[in-house]
């Protein structure tokens, strides 16, 4: 999620958007209330993404404080704008993310208005604002939405394995799914595995010190990865300052077989 309006006046804010030719399809995904905003940070992104996206469900209080994120998702006039705004200067598909309301008919509202005004399929998440991740889902509010939309919908909330995969679809007859947690315990779930294959996260390592970064955003990355371990390895994990310890953890748990292909690597960390 990049901040529109931080985007567009800080250099040192677009340096948070840095993608590959490998990144595709990609789509890029903004946070702002002000349709100008948003178009402007839209435009700069336009030939590295195949459409974007409107946050307007994320619950973090900040965000809500800023009018941005789930508050958002009780204002389909300020959503509509946004969306034509941004399709009439930038060409390229808009999606909005969504939280549902306590009252599911603020939620139909919000998405017929954002259908009117262009939009290429709407993301919602089955809880509302005030309902954390342990809150169950509420699986017939999207179905109904679903039943009754003109635009695809796609579910996200409590999509971690492929069987969640199924059910969430078999429940609601929705065009897709989005995964978010899950995603980043198990990089392979779309391709159809319940557990995280040892070779996506030699090839996460791999890419990560090919393509730099902070340490420990890398870190806590390979953490989710992880899944359960035992206190005492999850200590000794969190533990490690380089990815010449990370290694070693693995090596140590005979979950790495491979030699890096260049040295080079080695120094730009120094190791």
């Amino acid at each position: 999620m990049l901040i529109a309006d931080s985007f567009n006046r800080s250099e040192r804010a677009r340096l948070d958007f840095q993608t590959h030719e490998y990144d595709q399809p990609l789509i890029v995904q903004f946070a702002a209330n002000d349709p100008i905003e948003l178009a402007a940070a839209a435009f700069k992104v336009r030939k590295h993404a195949l459409g974007v996206d409107i946050n307007c469900g994320c619950p973090q209080r900040w965000a809500v404080k800023e009018c941005i994120g789930a508050w958002l998702s009780g204002k389909p006039e300020i959503v509509k704008s946004m969306i034509r705004e941004t399709r009439k200067l930038t060409k390229v598909p808009v999606s909005i993310k969504i939280r549902l309301r306590d009252d599911i008919r603020e939620s139909v509202d919000l998405i017929r208005q954002a259908a009117r005004a262009g939009v290429s399929w709407v993301t919602i998440h089955g809880r509302t604002l005030e309902e954390r991740t342990k809150a169950p889902m509420h699986w017939d509010d999207i179905k109904m939405i679903k039943e009754i939309s003109s635009v695809p919908i796609v579910v996200n909330g409590d999509i971690n394995t492929t069987q969640d995969i199924d059910d969430a679809v078999a429940r609601t007859g929705v065009d897709g799914v989005m995964s978010a947690r899950g995603i980043l315990a198990n990089p392979a779930l779309f391709s159809g595995v319940d557990e995280v294959p040892v070779e996506a996260i030699m090839d996460y390592v791999e890419l990560a010190l090919r393509m730099g970064g902070h340490f420990t955003i890398h870190q806590h990355h390979i953490a989710y990865m992880l899944g359960k371990l035992s206190r005492a390895d999850r200590r000794e994990f969190n533990m490690t300052r380089s990815f010449a310890g990370v290694i070693d953890f693995f090596k140590r748990r005979n979950m790495w077989s491979r030699n890096l292909k260049s040295e080079s690597i080695f120094d730009q960390w120094n190791w």
